[in-house]
C-alpha cells in the first residue's frame, strides 16, 4: 500500500491510498483524496488509516474536527473498508 498526492476532479488536491495485494493493484481508499492521510497501523491483511476532518471555517493547515480511523481488510484480490470512510466534505477544507 502506498499513499500518493492526487489532484480531484474539481481541482483539489489530496492524497489517496494505494492498495496493492502482492504485486496487483486492487483499488483506493476513496474517490475523491483526503488532505490530511496517514497509516495508522497495519497487520497482516489489514491496514488502518487515519483522516483528519475539517469543520466549517476551518483553514487548510488546520481541520479541528478529529480524527476518524477506517480499518481495510484486503483479501482474495478485494478491499473492503470495514468502517464507514468520513464524507469527502468533511476531508477536505471548506471552501
Amino acid at each position: 500500500m502506498l499513499i500518493g498526492r492526487h489532484k480531484a476532479s474539481t481541482g483539489v488536491r489530496g492524497r489517496r491510498a494505494f492498495f496493492f495485494l502482492r504485486e496487483e493493484y486492487i483499488g483506493t481508499d476513496a474517490a475523491e483524496p483526503s488532505l490530511r492521510l496517514r497509516v495508522a497501523s497495519q497487520r497482516r491483511g489489514e491496514v488502518t488509516l487515519a483522516y483528519k476532518r475539517f469543520a466549517a471555517g476551518d483553514k487548510p493547515c488546520c481541520p479541528s474536527d478529529g480524527t476518524v480511523k477506517v480499518r481495510f481488510a484486503m483479501g482474495d484480490g478485494r478491499l473492503q473498508p470495514l468502517e464507514p470512510i468520513p464524507p469527502a466534505a468533511s476531508r477536505l477544507p471548506p471552501s
